[in-house]
């Protein structure tokens, strides 16, 4: 799932960038994306349910908000994709898109170092 902002603070996250090009080659190779809410939502409205909403939520990467409540969602998200991110490229890039070992801890570090950084307002959609 490709990270967002609501302004151009992610233009210099080369880190996060690089990693979430290579999340989308690797879903490519999988035959699979993330749209599957949006999806699912078509399906229901198609089968007749009614009154069927998708509603997003922004999960931040990093504790960068003003806002309090997004501070304490970023508390729990941060950590979680920060594991996920090792996670991602262990189990999914290095094997799909071949990357060395040595590659693959840089993609992790540099995309973990740019979801830290306060300056990037980098957020998920849930």
């Amino acid at each position: 799932m490709k990270t967002e902002s609501d302004d151009e603070s992610l233009n210099n996250a080369t880190g996060l960038n690089r990693f979430d090009s290579l999340f989308d080659e690797a879903l490519k190779k999988m035959g699979t994306d993330f749209s599957c809410a949006e999806a699912l939502v078509k399906v229901m409205r198609t089968a007749g349910f009614q009154n069927v909403s998708l509603i997003v939520h922004k999960a931040p990467l990093s504790d960068w908000s003003k806002d309090p409540a997004m501070k304490r969602i970023a508390t729990l998200a941060s950590k979680l994709y920060e594991l996920e991110t090792g996670i991602i490229v262990q189990r999914c890039f290095q094997p799909l898109l071949d990357l060395s070992e040595d590659e693959a801890n840089t993609v992790a570090a540099d995309a973990i170092r740019d979801m830290r950084n306060t300056n990037f307002h980098g957020y998920k959609p849930m």
